[in-house]
């Protein structure tokens, strides 16, 4: 039995479509996880979520979508998803209740004028919103899907998947300045297969940005040393990471473990 991992959008902040974004990729966060019965899951709904949304086959028409939080850059695809407009298809969307809302609230405004031309009520797609809180173990589609709270502005979750024996978790969006959140997440991590790891930032530059919730490419190799993750994901890629400056973090990184993989647009892992 194994899982894989498929990345459709590796991209933080915003999207960098251009040449020189061509083999790493442009589009925001958008991961998926599959099991060998079948279950599919989601993590975030950046601009990757349109590309994930046209490989689609005529009749895959049940969508599970886990956010980790409401930032632009995570929930962009959303209007430009194609099932979003199918009366036949049913989209599941998990998502935390801040104070400012959850995720019908976040997702309403995307669809509010003047931010699109098309109004929250034409959408035909049965969407069904489950609400999340860190600490939740979910059941979904096969998977255990147990949660944590992330070190970000404005809040945000992580997600462990596991699945006969194997797993995998997605901690986008957390700054490791924070000893008590960053503990929480190594224990959350410990012995995971594989550690998908907001790798925004460099140590050399990281304290120009201290506070805006993001962490470095080194923290991710040391927190899968430390929690005995075997394969650590180097993700939510800078805007100006380029595919020479992306080409030489990764032999930096494999250096350092040389099982560190940096995600790319389309990259496919088996677990």
């Amino acid at each position: 039995m194994t899982l894989q991992v498929q990345f459709w959008g590796v991209r933080g902040s915003m999207a960098t479509p251009g040449k020189d974004t061509l083999r790493t990729g442009g589009n925001t966060s958008c991961v998926e996880v599959r099991n060998d019965h079948g279950g599919r899951l989601l993590f975030d709904a950046g601009s990757g979520l349109r590309v994930f949304g046209n490989q689609l086959d005529d009749d895959d028409d049940e969508v599970t979508i886990l956010l980790s939080h409401y930032h632009w850059d995570h929930l962009l695809g959303f209007p430009v998803f194609n099932r979003m407009f199918k009366a036949s298809s049913t989209i599941h969307i998990y998502g935390e209740r801040t104070a400012e809302g959850d995720a019908k609230t976040a997702l309403m405004a995307q669809f509010s004028t003047p931010h699109f031309p098309v109004p929250f009520e034409d959408i035909s797609a049965d969407l069904k919103f489950h609400p999340v809180k860190p600490g939740d173990e979910l059941d979904i589609q096969g998977f255990k899907v147990k949660t944590l709270r992330l070190n970000h502005p404005n809040l945000a979750v992580g997600f462990r998947v596991e699945c006969d024996g194997k797993s995998v978790v997605y901690a986008t969006d957390h700054e490791h300045d924070d000893a008590a959140a960053h503990q929480a997440l190594e224990d959350f991590a410990r012995g995971a297969n594989v550690l998908i790891y907001d790798s925004t930032y460099d140590d050399t530059n990281y304290s120009q940005f201290a506070g805006w919730g993001h962490s470095t490419w080194q923290e991710c190799l040391r927190l899968a040393e430390r929690a005995s993750v075997e394969r650590p994901v180097i993700f939510h890629h800078d805007p100006e990471r380029d595919d020479g400056i992306a080409h030489a973090i990764e032999q930096e990184a494999q250096k350092m473990n040389p099982k560190a993989v940096l995600a790319r647009e389309g990259l496919v892992l088996d677990v």
